[in-house]
């Protein structure tokens, strides 16, 4: 036999068990019909609100997933090929064959025979076809039959004595012989040679053109939630174009979807929610929709690289947009237009258990190079509505209790366990610094991958934990090494460069530089100095040597920190360098003797360049330091011999006694100037 001839021996003719049942139930609804003439006139509204509905407009949609279930039904993989005409639109489908209890959903209204995870709920959705043709064929293996408008309008007005203006289609249906059938249509029989079941459509005048767009707007992403469809074609002769979607496993949970030369890769987890253990509302309400079903699947496709909002799908795409990235597909409860979906009991109890889908797998959506992308696909805070919010709700507290955070240098760890460096890290200095130290920081701190201000955001949602730039240094610097003190040098000079009118303060409280005794300390350059010399020096710390010796971190200690080698003017620059931009010196002891360390020339223009502003106090005879502009010294008006009568005005000359000259080059006198301004002309 040819293999035509095989094809036409496999096909029932009228004669079927199919052929026998459609007549069967045509004279039992003919006998309805004429028995309660009023459920002619609600049939047509039930057809009526279908296409009214949200099914007016998912001819495709419908007819490709009805597909897939037969596909589901025989255990697949199988393919389905759509061709559009210019006259009628075909989809034929491998897999299971119609049986009785389809064909009698197809003639009733809400009597799918479906279950488990099959697609279809209530059988409406074959209806549709309304919307573009008065005369759908069906042509399957077990049996085939059409249904006519024109010729169902005659039957049921034949039964009634009062015939209405109006009468269903799709409630009475004439068996075929697909042979025949076949024989005087090319496609048809092309199609029969291998599918189990074919439907065509001859459409109605315009409506190939919408059809036409739908086709060129179908969603390749279908086949991830169908996986028995091993492709899908989809062939608009009518335009010249078509489409072929393939799908392919990559390794578990990632599958491949192939059309017209263009791969992506995407990440697919399934789960399901057993109906005895929803609350009973929410089991009221599925029993209703899912009479036949004992669990509801639920499934999260994420792709290579998140693009935008994330979307809800009832297995075909919503309006509905949600936060968290990729398709999250279920069996929704969506309103009439099925586009929108219900804030109900049911809906939020699914998306609680499609939280702990996204909880348990979301690492897997880590890569070697990038683990931090894991974050991507989480919700913003940029909700799009109730539900979603709830949705990002459940999923962050479900993410609060997994090790899901990237650490370094490896794994993951508990949100609340993980630390997030400052704010800081994400300006450019100080990311490069973190790039080009990736071992300076002990356990407990994130990964650098995860060191984006959106990645960051969701972390923090999650429970991990921001430390400060004080706690950031003196972390690096914990292991009291000179290298690690290095890397704490180098970090505070990229923190200041970034960003020094914030963090100053904290970075000059931390202690991050190694002393040559082993200590770790502020860069206080009063009581720490570069250049250890020869001999003891007790009660003065000096920088580690290892640290001398790395080029950059001591150029930063000298340049940055003004850290100055242990000489007299060094200690003096130290010194004055802690004041720059001060008025007032807290401690004018310590300036006296350091300045008397130096000569007077020295000590000034240390004091004119590093301290212009500073107000110079003197010591009295009253052992207090006054402002030098309300002091004198011994002269004229203050005569040596009565210098105790005005000892809180007489400058004490055995205090200054190194430094007299000094005290008068900063403008001490032995009597008023009357172009001397006081302290308080300023």
């Amino acid at each position: 036999m040819t293999e035509n001839e095989q094809s036409d021996a496999a096909w029932a003719g009228t004669d079927s068990a199919i052929g026998k049942l459609i007549e069967k139930e045509c004279d039992s609804i003919l006998q309805a019909y004429r028995a309660k003439p009023a459920l002619v006139q609600e049939h047509v509204g039930i057809e009526r609100e279908i296409l009214l509905g949200g099914y007016g407009h998912r001819q495709i949609f419908e007819l490709v997933q009805n597909g897939a279930d037969a596909i589901h039904e025989s255990g697949g993989p199988g393919t389905i090929h759509v061709i559009l005409s210019e006259h009628a639109l075909y989809c034929a489908n491998e897999g299971q064959s119609i049986t009785q209890d389809g064909v009698r959903a197809m003639l009733m209204a809400f009597m799918s025979p479906k279950r488990g995870d099959a697609i279809g709920r209530f059988g409406l959705g074959f209806k549709s076809v309304l919307a573009v043709t008065d005369c759908p064929h069906f042509y399957s293996r077990s049996g085939s039959f059409r249904f006519d408008s024109e010729w169902s309008r005659q039957r049921i007005q034949g039964v009634l004595p009062c015939p209405p203006a109006e009468t269903p289609v799709l409630r009475l249906a004439q068996a075929l012989d697909p042979r025949t059938a076949a024989a005087e249509d090319a496609i048809l029989a092309g199609l029969m040679v291998w599918a189990a079941s074919v439907v065509k459509l001859p459409i109605r005048n315009g409506g190939a053109e919408r059809i036409s767009q739908d086709m060129d707007d179908f969603p390749p992403e279908f086949l991830l939630f169908s996986p028995h469809v091993r492709s899908l074609k989809l062939e608009d002769r009518a335009a010249r174009g078509e489409r072929t979607v393939v799908m392919a496993p990559e390794r578990q949970h990632f599958i491949r979807l192939s059309m017209e030369g263009q791969d992506s890769v995407w990440a697919v987890f399934n789960s399901s929610v057993g109906v005895e253990t929803l609350s009973e509302q929410a089991r009221q309400t599925c029993q209703k929709l899912f009479p036949n079903r004992e669990s509801l699947p639920i499934a999260w496709a994420v792709p290579g690289d998140r693009k935008g909002r994330g979307h809800f799908w009832v297995f075909f795409p919503t309006l509905m947009e949600m936060s968290l990235g990729g398709i999250l597909n279920a069996p929704w409860q969506t309103h009439s237009d099925r586009q929108d979906l219900v804030d109900d009991t049911l809906n939020r109890e699914i998306m609680s258990n499609a939280a702990t889908l996204v909880a348990d797998n979301i690492v897997s959506l880590a890569t070697q190079d990038d683990p931090g992308r894991v974050l991507d696909f989480l919700p913003a805070r940029d909700d799009t509505g109730p539900l979603d919010r709830f949705l990002a709700e459940e999923v962050y507290s479900r993410l609060a209790a997994k090790d899901c955070v990237p650490v370094f240098p490896g794994g993951y760890g508990l949100p609340v366990n993980v630390t997030l460096r400052p704010d800081v890290v994400l300006q450019e200095e100080v990311g490069r610094w973190l790039n080009e130290n990736p071992n300076a920081e002990p356990a407990g701190f994130c990964h650098p991958s995860v060191e984006t201000r959106e990645r960051r955001a969701r972390t923090e949602r999650m429970g991990c934990r921001k430390t400060g730039v004080r706690e950031w240094l003196e972390a690096v610097a914990k292991a009291a090494t000179a290298e690690a003190s290095i890397r704490a040098i180098t970090l505070a000079d990229a923190i200041l460069t970034a960003e020094r009118w914030r963090h100053e303060d904290d970075i000059k409280q931390s202690a991050f530089v190694l002393t040559a005794s082993g200590r770790l300390v502020a860069p206080n350059t009063e009581e720490l100095f570069l250049d250890i010399p020869a001999g003891e020096q007790a009660g003065v710390e000096f920088v580690h040597p290892g640290i001398l010796e790395h080029e950059t971190a001591c150029r930063i200690l000298r340049e940055r920190f003004k850290f100055q080698p242990h000489t007299p003017a060094g200690r003096f620059r130290a010194f004055l360098g802690a004041l720059r931009g001060a008025r007032t010196c807290g401690n004018w002891e310590m300036f006296w003797q350091l300045a008397g360390d130096l000569n007077d020339q020295e000590a000034e223009t240390l004091i004119r360049e590093l301290c212009p502003q500073l107000r110079i106090c003197v010591r009295t005879l009253s052992n207090r330091f006054e402002s030098i502009r309300k002091t004198l010294l011994p002269g004229d008006v203050i005569p040596l011999d009565e210098v105790d009568l005005d000892k809180d005005v007489a400058i004490d000359m055995a205090y200054h006694e190194r430094t007299l000259d000094l005290v008068k080059k900063l403008g001490a006198v032995d009597k008023p100037q009357s172009d001397v301004k006081t302290d308080e002309d300023d």
